[in-house]
């Protein structure tokens, strides 16, 4: 196996090859590995041609030197690979080592093991000065403030190596499949190297513990540390070298020096594990910001058996945008979906306000609900106000986009407190946590009798008798709605108010709502039709009502008394 190297302050990559292959140079300056066969023939190349007893890199690169012999080497000169080479061109290092036949001066690796410390500590030529000792502890102590970026992170990692520990260069690798990386490295000499040597990589890495040459030889000591994951697998490696030269006469690695690079591969690892742990936890706070508000999410974030499925009571709430079909026949594509973002933002916004659940976005509308997860006392009023304030967002909406709209924009909005069933019915990755049961459904149901009753945010009787005089309710009708078996009581919910004019128009309709439903027609017929035009009020829906059962009542026979008394309750039709 033969070990390719690249290094500038571009790039550091080394590439492991058993066959002809080239790497070339592209117009930004990077060098790139390729099949020879596909290099261009215009393109700086060293090209690798192996074979035994010794392998040739074809030099196709002008300014090119010799690091070894400090020559020139010419274009077109073709260098036997006897076991290392060492070129330099511009400010690029190239490194091409078979590994097989290099040598490493018959030393073996040792092993770091507290027995072997013990035993051979008295053999050391001494330890390292007291103010080595304080760089050093006072590094260690920086593991602990590491930076979360994960680049960062093998960056700084890389440099504690060469300072203070005191080697000469140092890497970060790790391993993807079959093959290592480069992920970090910090040579201030690059001229000593810029490779790792592969097969002690993988001889490290099968080990599963740490090893370093020793003091004795004269050539380049390493030491190599494995970074483990949380299953004790090697994930990555801590890689360090000292080579002798002029200005540093010390030879081999300290078994103080190895121990501390040892902690610093654990510290890697422990690292690499809280960024992990800390990439999840926030993919989990943005899964749950999505559906809840903030407060919520935090709470759900520290206690996620809050998700479990369970009964619970729930006010439910079910927006729709009218007229949307229409909408969407004015605008073209584009803008449509510019303006149902707008509309839903401001949805959306009112319902994290008022501490809602967000249940899911249907087509021009969107469901959420209140009191789940976590339990609120005032559920009915939260859900309440969240409604309202939809309705105050949507002519802000409607400004935006007056010069194409014919009218302005239109809500409807049913609310129904009840028990349901609630939980996660999604995935860890994709929340999808809502209620289920007849509750929704008749939400749903409410939200669509809307467009009837001609009122923007209706509620049922469940809703307005917990909001304990905080907003202003009034009495609709008595209704029948389609998939719901009994008759309900129908709210209209509005801000408070103390204009009395509104006020007075409310109580005339409950007055006509009144007579309506005790059978005198003509009485509730008068009383609507005096009825000013205010608060949103259903005048005209209750004046059809009204004609509808006296065209009823003239469609009786005579003597017919099987339907004598009017029918209060009204029939709201979703067709």
């Amino acid at each position: 196996m033969i070990d390719l190297t690249v290094y500038n302050p571009r790039q550091h990559q080394q590439y492991s090859v058993a066959q002809l292959a080239s790497i070339a140079r592209d117009e930004s300056g990077r060098w790139h590995s390729l099949n020879a066969t596909q290099a261009p023939t215009h393109a700086d190349t060293f090209t690798l041609i192996p074979h035994r007893p010794s392998a040739e890199v074809a030099v196709e690169c002008d300014g090119v030197d010799w690091l070894e012999t400090f020559a020139a080497v010419p274009r077109g000169t073709r260098l036997e690979l006897v076991d290392h080479l060492h070129l330099l061109v511009d400010d690029t290092h190239i490194e091409i080592a078979d590994r097989e036949l290099e040598s490493t001066d018959g030393r073996p690796l040792i092993a770091l093991a507290a027995r072997e410390h013990r035993s051979n500590r008295n053999s050391q030529q001494g330890g390292p000065a007291s103010a080595t000792l304080g760089r050093w502890f006072e590094a260690l102590g920086a593991l602990h403030r590491w930076s979360a970026n994960r680049a960062e992170f093998f960056d700084d990692a890389a440099r504690f190596v060469v300072d203070p520990v005191g080697l000469d260069g140092a890497m970060v690798l790790r391993k993807d499949g079959d093959t290592w990386h480069i992920v970090a490295s910090h040579l201030p000499h690059p001229e000593f190297g810029v490779s790792f040597h592969s097969l002690l990589v993988e001889q490290v890495a099968s080990a599963g513990h740490t090893m370093f040459h020793t003091g004795h030889g004269a050539g380049t000591s390493l030491v190599l540390a494995p970074i483990h994951d949380d299953q004790h697998q090697v994930t990555g490696m801590v890689y360090g070298y000292r080579a002798t030269h002029d200005q540093n006469g010390r030879r081999g690695i300290r078994y103080m020096e190895a121990q501390l690079v040892e902690l610093l591969a654990q510290s890697v690892g422990a690292g690499l594990q809280r960024l992990a742990m800390e990439a999840e936890a926030a993919r989990a706070r943005v899964t749950y910001e999505h559906a809840f508000a903030p407060a919520i999410a935090a709470q759900v974030e520290l206690d996620t058996a809050t998700l479990a499925g369970r009964e619970q009571e729930v006010t439910v709430l079910f927006a729709d945008l009218r007229g949307f079909a229409a909408l969407c026949q004015q605008l073209s594509t584009p803008d449509t979906y510019v303006l149902l973002n707008e509309v839903m933002d401001a949805l959306t916004t009112a319902v994290m306000q008022h501490g809602g659940t967000l249940i899911d976005y249907y087509g021009d509308g969107l469901a959420a609900m209140w009191n789940a997860p976590l339990e609120q006392s005032h559920h009915p009023l939260l859900a309440c106000q969240a409604a309202l304030d939809m309705q105050q967002a949507l002519p802000a909406v409607s400004e935006r986009w007056q010069q194409v709209l014919t009218a302005p924009l239109q809500l409807g909005i049913g609310l129904h407190t009840g028990t349901a069933q609630v939980g996660n019915i999604g995935s860890s990755v994709r929340l999808k946590y809502g209620p289920r049961g007849a509750t929704v459904n008749l939400a749903s149901r409410l939200e669509q009798a809307t467009k009837l009753l001609g009122s923007p945010v209706v509620a049922t009787r469940e809703v307005v008798q917990r909001l304990a005089g905080q907003l202003l309710d009034y009495r609709l009708c008595q209704a029948e709605l389609p998939g719901i078996e009994s008759s309900i009581d129908v709210f209209a919910i509005s801000p408070p108010t103390s204009d009395q004019r509104v006020l007075d128009a409310i109580s005339h309709y409950e007055d006509a709502l009144t007579q309506f439903e005790a059978g005198d027609l003509d009485r509730a017929k008068e009383l609507l039709q005096d009825l000013p035009d205010l608060a949103n009020l259903p005048r005209q829906f209750l004046i059809d009502q009204v004609d509808n059962e006296h065209h009823r009542r003239l469609g009786r026979r005579a003597g017919d008394d099987r339907d004598t008394k009017t029918r209060s309750t009204i029939l709201l039709s979703m067709k």
